[in-house]
């Protein structure tokens, strides 16, 4: 039985990337929200002087609402349901 010659499989730590070239960017566009848009977004009407309840939950209508973006890592956005990582800018508030 004759065996075909195989091309032997190199192993390196580094990734594998393939190089195609740059890319070229077609177009790009941007645009500031409206005036409803920015108020629908983060109205939020703070008046509870505390941080969390005895669950370590932060409380609605106070200064870490969810409402304005997740208060910790494990913590979703009310306003966009996104996490501390992808939260579309309402914790900047």
């Amino acid at each position: 039985m004759t065996r075909i010659a195989q091309p032997l499989i190199q192993f390196t730590k580094q990734p594998y990337i393939e190089d195609v070239g740059p890319h070229k960017i077609e177009s790009i566009q941007f645009s500031t929200f409206g005036e409803f848009e920015i108020l629908k977004a983060v109205e939020v009407q703070v008046y509870r002087s505390v941080y969390y309840d005895s669950a370590k939950k932060s409380w609605e209508n106070g200064l870490l609402d969810p409402h304005m973006g997740p208060a910790n890592k494990n913590g979703i956005c009310e306003t966009c349901l996104g996490t501390l990582e992808n939260v579309q800018g309402t914790t900047d508030i």
